[in-house]
């Protein structure tokens, strides 16, 4: 495919993100989903409502909120102007421009993320994905979900991401009940498979959400969900993300060095500050110290979950998930820098796994 080509499918998303011609499409009307279909309506885009209940779908095209966050006389609105609409049949997959997956991801009985949600909206999706599409996962899952379950899925219908289609990351901070933060004022973090998905992703949802902090990989985006389960509790545990962002610097993980620069949050009455962390500029060294320091790794985050609260087990699950993760993060990212070493022109060491 040629440049103009590839920028072509990008360039059509953006002028319907600037003239809010866009159509997208929530999977799973919860309230994550609903909430930001509203948002998406109040923005001036055509939403579609994807849930296999039927009540729910009944409910909303009836002008009924089932979620608390959601006066029913907006939803009602949205409905009579045309704005939102809901469906059971996921065929209609095909017809959105955006489509945002709102999904649940409960906790196994072994505290791990369960994904089958994420997995049948995934295929549901890949059934009826088209160039120039925009998928985003805002589901709670652990890193790497959208670069590895995602993207090959995608990508085998032949279309190739950044070109034909864009896929991001973008973690849902809903704290149902609460009447100063919602969908639309707390800042929402953005992580790209590509630049070019990135900058789809942040352009058409723009409009509906006041505060984008974008991020340098979609794995940086999924470890900043724990921070929202940390704000319930920000006085008992600052101390805490001060120790994770000390023990990821130290450690040398790109992935989660950047995750917990970028994002680690400062929190203050519900709100977050990003704090800026460099990457590390020698490679070489950088690699040495993702070895060296997985141990160290390992040991702060255990450090970390011991230290917690007890009634904190919302926090110590998903960072315990981070525990049982680090294995691969640190072969995946191994295997970046060293490829980053290749393009630099510079002889990278044997892989240490």
């Amino acid at each position: 495919m040629s440049r103009a080509a590839s920028g072509s499918a990008a360039e059509a998303l953006l002028g319907k993100a600037r003239d809010r011609k866009a159509v997208f499409g929530v999977v799973g009307l919860g309230y994550v989903g609903l909430p930001l279909a509203m948002e998406l309506v109040r923005a001036g885009y055509s939403v579609i409502g994807f849930d296999l209940s039927a009540r729910v779908v009944d409910g909303v095209n009836g002008g009924k909120s089932h979620v608390q966050d959601v006066p029913a006389r907006a939803v009602a609105e949205a409905v009579k102007a045309g704005k939102l609409s809901a469906t059971t049949d996921l065929a209609r997959l095909k017809e959105p421009d955006a489509i945002s997956i709102c999904v649940p991801t409960p906790l196994s009985k072994t505290k791990d993320p369960d994904v089958s949600f994420v997995l049948a909206a995934t295929e549901s999706v890949k059934k009826s994905l088209r160039k120039g599409q925009l998928v985003v996962l805002e589901s709670t899952t652990y890193p790497g979900t959208t670069r590895e379950l995602l993207l090959p899925a995608f990508e085998r219908t032949g279309l190739k991401v950044g070109e034909d289609f864009f896929l991001a990351f973008s973690p849902e901070r809903v704290d149902p009940g609460n009447t100063k933060w919602n969908t639309r004022n707390t800042p929402k973090v953005l992580g790209g498979i590509t630049p070019t998905c990135l900058r789809v992703a942040t352009a058409l949802y723009e409009p509906a959400i006041e505060t984008l902090v974008p991020v340098s990989s979609t794995e940086a985006a999924e470890l900043v969900r724990f921070s929202a389960v940390y704000s319930a509790q920000e006085t008992t545990i600052h101390s805490d993300i001060a120790q994770f962002v000390q023990v990821t610097q130290s450690a040398g993980n790109r992935a989660i060095w950047s995750a917990a620069g970028n994002v680690a949050t400062e929190i203050d009455s519900g709100d977050a500050t990003i704090v800026a962390t460099p990457h590390p500029a020698d490679l070489q060294a950088a690699l040495d110290k993702l070895v060296r320091g997985d141990r160290e790794l390992t040991d702060g985050l255990r450090a970390i979950v011991h230290n917690l609260q007890p009634y904190n087990m919302a926090v110590r699950d998903v960072i315990t998930q981070a525990i049982s993760y680090r294995d691969g993060l640190a072969q995946d990212f191994s295997r970046q820098l060293a490829a980053e070493m290749r393009a630099l022109g510079l002889s990278p060491p044997p892989s240490p796994f």
